[in-house]
């Protein structure tokens, strides 16, 4: 019997450490490509964290004028009225759309004829759902609007609502909110450079956690006199101020 090797086993055994090898590059390839698009990803995610944060204006910057409160409200109607409606808002809040569309002509009323004054509260509890901090920019473009153009407030709240981005997304564009305040009636420079920059960024977040504090736990919510409201439909709303008026 031959003792020398079958030169087919060979062939096929240096055919099989080939294919192994090969397959062995391949996945290496293939690891080396997945840890770099990880690294691209991971990287791409900490700067849009980054550009995130960055794009938030934590200064504490007070605003001004006569419609603005002490607690960071937004006042319409007589000081002295016996009834007092605190409507706590979100700007991205869907559920405050709803809310401003069924029952927002109430409070106008309201405010208008003196039976009530009704302050707003605009805060921002839903940042997490913008990948630009759109709730805390709309808050501190509604003390803009309050501290230059207080007359227009209210028609540039119903726009805001009216155009309410969905959660989740970028939100409006300060130059977009501007815009709305321009189409309001609200068009000074002042004004215009105000929400441009935000100015009442960091006023909006601190006013945020003052309201969370004092026991706000989502919006909206609307207290009478310091009492909490349970039915925000206009009748509801309209007995609650009955009542307490006596």
């Amino acid at each position: 019997m031959s003792n020398r090797p079958n030169r087919g086993l060979i062939t096929q055994q240096k055919a099989r450490d080939q294919r192994r090898a090969a397959l062995l590059r391949t996945g290496i390839t293939a690891l080396i490509v997945v840890l770099v698009v990880g690294a691209v990803i991971f990287i791409i995610s900490q700067r849009t964290d980054e550009n995130t944060e960055a794009a938030i204006n934590t200064e504490v910057v007070e605003p001004q004028g006569e419609a603005i409160t002490d607690d960071a409200g937004i006042a319409f109607g007589p000081e002295d009225a016996e009834v007092t409606v605190a409507v706590y808002e979100d700007f991205l809040c869907p559920v405050c759309k709803q809310f401003e569309d069924l029952s927002g002509e109430v409070l106008r009323d309201l405010a208008a004829s003196g039976e009530a004054q009704v302050v707003y509260y605009p805060i921002a509890i839903l940042d997490r759902l913008s990948s630009t901090a759109y709730s805390s920019r709309a808050a501190s473009a509604a003390f803009c609007v309050a501290e230059h153009a207080s007359d227009q407030w209210l028609d540039w709240q119903l726009a805001m609502y009216a155009q309410q981005p969905q959660e989740g997304g970028a939100g409006l564009p300060n130059d977009e909110i501007a815009g709305m305040a321009a189409s309001a009636g609200a068009d000074s420079p002042e004004l215009q450079q105000c929400i441009a920059d935000s100015t009442y960024q960091g006023y909006a977040l601190e006013a945020t956690d003052d309201a969370l504090a004092a026991g706000v736990q989502g919006t909206p919510t609307v207290m009478i006199n310091g009492e909490p409201v349970e039915n925000l439909t206009p009748e509801g709303l309209r007995e609650a101020v009955d009542a307490a008026r006596g």
